[in-house]
């Protein structure tokens, strides 16, 4: 019995000082983890990341993340600052804090937003899977926006003159990571553009992704989900989309190579079927480190002529800096070196308004075996007219519509239909056309009869 008796504290200080143990592990792998994600973010070249007044502790923690957006090396003005807390356990370290955004030591769009409070997550930072993962939640907001600064989106409106309306229902962003990957998904359950005569509106739009690496190396992958989109404009009958998506790869090491995947579930007008289907595009065969060569001799490039601007440089100074240096013009030129290739793996459209049920496939390459030398002999002449000549690439459509045969002059019997370009000229259905004439020969203009059967 007094043995049991001079167990039981015992036991319970070995318990204690676990406990005590794990909430100082938890502690500590939540710091690194902290200073690991910090130190990710600060390496892009956009923005400038630290943390300020942190205070560790082995139950709680605290501080501030300040992210500048940068610009050629300066700062824009523009912060985003977060302040947050974290809560240690043994197995999970729970997190909650909010941001804001200023500009000019201002807070921005606080007078657009539907709430008060301003940006907020919540997340947690698990122990044993060393995962970070929170939960971002952006306010809704109203706001009207001059037409010049919609950009884009104004586009697909009635060229506005006035204000764009924008009614942005708000955001929920879950970001994570673990293992050096950083993914996130997200939705935006509404968002709407309107400018008086047409509108847009885009209902429970879906972001995810992931990225690895930085910006010398890296992997990544982008998607774009709508499922149900509306273009109305002023006298006709809306335009009604289905399941929209858009999804990119694009990886860095020893080469460049990307891929874009657009698909359309379907777009109808007064129960129409106008429009569906999918394509796949790849680029690849750019050298890796003459992309990374010419992306630091553009922002060198760039860094020079803001410097220029910020001391207050004659235009006609800054005008002639514009022009690209030896270091930009060798750095692509070692990118063309290598043959770059533009696949075009898929290509399905189907139409019930226009009978069409196409399908394709096709590929675009430029030549760059010898560029280099020709670029040491002819300099910028090189990237002229003649470049041209080094395409070389075909497309074929299986089940063209009617229409487009009319427009490019072939039968109605020709399927599949094949085009070819090789040395500027392009071959369509056995008939050829030179594009661009070789040096020394006339303008295409100028030839008499271009096409010849």
């Amino acid at each position: 019995m007094h043995r049991g008796v001079v167990a039981i504290p015992i036991v319970a200080a070995v318990l204690g000082a676990s406990y005590l143990g794990g909430l100082i592990y938890a502690s500590h792998r939540f710091e690194q983890e902290a200073a690991t994600l910090t130190a990710r973010l600060d390496a892009s070249r956009d923005w400038r990341v630290e943390r300020e007044a942190v205070e560790r502790g082995w139950f709680h923690s605290q501080g501030r993340l300040v992210a500048q957006q940068m610009a050629l090396g300066r700062p824009t003005g523009l912060v985003v600052a977060t302040d947050y807390t974290a809560g240690h356990g043994v197995l999970r370290t729970s997190l909650e804090g909010r941001s804001e955004i200023r500009g000019d030591d201002e807070t921005l769009f606080g007078d657009w937003l539907d709430a008060e409070a301003p940006l907020t997550w919540q997340g947690q930072f698990e122990t044993l899977a060393q995962r970070v993962e929170m939960a971002l939640e952006v306010p809704a907001f109203h706001h009207a926006f001059p037409a010049q600064a919609a950009g884009p989106l104004s586009g697909a409106l009635s060229e506005p003159q006035g204000e764009v309306d924008v009614d942005f229902g708000g955001l929920t962003l879950t970001l994570g990571q673990a293992n050096g990957t950083l993914d996130y998904t997200g939705e935006l359950p509404s968002l709407e553009f309107d400018d008086g005569l047409s509108s847009l509106a885009l209902e429970r739009t879906q972001l995810s992704g992931e990225i690895s690496g930085d910006a010398d190396a890296f992997s990544q992958r982008a998607a774009l989900v709508v499922p149900r989109a509306t273009l109305a404009r002023s006298g006709l009958a809306p335009v009604e989309i289905e399941r929209l998506e858009v999804e990119t790869q694009a990886t860095l090491d020893e080469t460049l190579a990307a891929t874009v995947t657009f698909s359309l579930g379907d777009a109808r007008m007064r129960d129409q079927a106008l429009l569906a289907g999918n394509t796949t595009l790849t680029l690849d065969r750019i050298d890796g480190d003459a992309y990374r060569a010419f992306i630091a001799a553009w922002q060198r490039h760039l860094g020079r002529i803001d410097q220029a601007v910020q001391r207050g440089a004659p235009s006609e100074e800054i005008i002639a800096m514009s022009e690209p240096g030896e270091a930009i013009w060798s750095a692509l030129i070692a990118m063309l070196a290598g043959s770059p290739h533009l696949a075009l793996e898929t290509l399905s459209l189907q139409s019930e308004l226009l009978g069409m049920q196409t399908t394709g496939r096709g590929e675009l390459t430029l030549d760059g075996d010898g560029l280099a030398r020709q670029f040491d002999a002819d300099g910028q002449q090189a990237l002229g007219g003649n470049l041209g000549r080094r395409f070389e690439g075909e497309l074929e459509l299986e089940n063209a519509p009617a229409f487009l045969k009319l427009y490019l002059g072939v039968g109605m019997e020709s399927d599949p239909l094949l085009l070819t370009l090789d040395d500027g000229v392009l071959t369509l259905d056995g008939n050829s056309m030179v594009l661009i004439p070789a040096r020394g020969e006339a303008p295409i203009d100028d030839v008499p009869d271009a096409a010849t059967p």
